[in-house]
């Protein structure tokens, strides 16, 4: 795969409408989800930082606690109390 270099990216950047360039950084928001965390965090600030901390950390504990069973995280249980216990140590 051949990628624009940031300097090329910048030189098409500059020679595009204002109009176009919200078009462009919308559509990529529609489409990745890390572009959406990433202008979420720098415009809403510190609510949105949360609400991806949040999220990610009931993921974690979802993966290693499940409701029900014993989770999906195909490690031994060795491993299991060691990640929970890193996991927990940071908060």
């Amino acid at each position: 795969m051949v990628k624009l270099k940031i300097t090329e990216l910048k030189k098409e950047l500059k020679q595009m409408e204002n109009k176009e360039l919200i078009e462009v950084i919308s559509e990529l928001y529609k489409k990745i989800p890390d572009v959406q965390h990433y202008l979420s965090t720098r415009f809403i600030g510190e609510d949105a930082v949360q609400s991806l901390y949040e999220s990610a950390k009931k993921k974690i504990k979802d993966e290693f606690f499940p409701d029900r069973g014993f989770g999906k995280n195909g490690v031994g249980w060795g491993y299991h109390d060691e990640l929970c216990d890193i996991y927990f140590s940071m908060g």
